[in-house]
């Protein structure tokens, strides 16, 4: 994507963290910088295997983000590795404005509700009931509901509070109905009875 008129300042990221901006697996991460595709650097990391750490430039890579990095993107994305649950949520609401990028916002709600983010799991909520970037799955969907309720979210707290009220009028109505049926059913099984008494 475009990056802003003005050069983008030289920042370095994870392979995870590119993988995530990218929608792409930290293989495909691999394979573009082997061909030169992207650029990144090799950081001294003993406590790994092979003793390196591989940090990618995002400015080299901003043709495979599908978003523009404006110096807020690049902002809540430096905020969001150093692990801020809250800009991990910023950084998805950017790629949650396109219905083409929405399953890599979901990625990164995902992240920031594992963070306990109350706002991610809202979003988690809207995104598994609605289907953005995500089949529908209403069962998922009430789960972060109740997370984001617990975590404190008014929203989400509204949201099950009305749906407690519309479960209860429903069986309220499923109650009437019964009841109706059955009474029916007796005035059915009285005419019946007075038919059969009256031959």
């Amino acid at each position: 994507m475009d990056t802003s008129s003005h050069e983008s300042p030289v920042f370095f990221i994870s392979t995870q963290t590119a993988a995530l901006l990218t929608g792409k697996t930290i293989r495909t991460i691999h394979n573009w910088l082997e061909s030169g595709s992207i650029k990144g650097k090799a950081i001294e990391a003993g406590h790994l295997p092979g003793g390196q750490l591989v940090r990618i430039d995002v400015s080299s890579m901003a043709e495979q983000i599908p978003t523009e990095l404006t110096s807020e993107f690049i902002e809540s994305v430096k905020n969001a590795e150093a692990g801020d649950a809250q800009e991990t949520t910023n950084v998805a609401t950017y790629f949650y404005r396109s219905p083409a990028t929405q399953k890599i916002a979901v990625n990164w709600f995902e992240l920031a509700a594992k963070r306990g983010n109350a706002d991610a799991m809202n979003w988690l909520w809207d995104s598994y009931y609605h289907g953005y970037g995500v089949e529908p799955d209403f069962a998922v969907a009430i789960q972060w509901l109740g997370k984001a309720a617990k975590q404190g979210s008014m929203m989400a707290q509204a949201t099950v509070e009305g749906l407690r009220k519309i479960e209860a009028m429903l069986k309220e109505q499923q109650k009437d109905e019964r009841n109706a049926i059955l009474k029916d059913i007796k005035r059915l099984a009285n005419v019946n009875n007075t038919n059969s008494q009256e031959t």
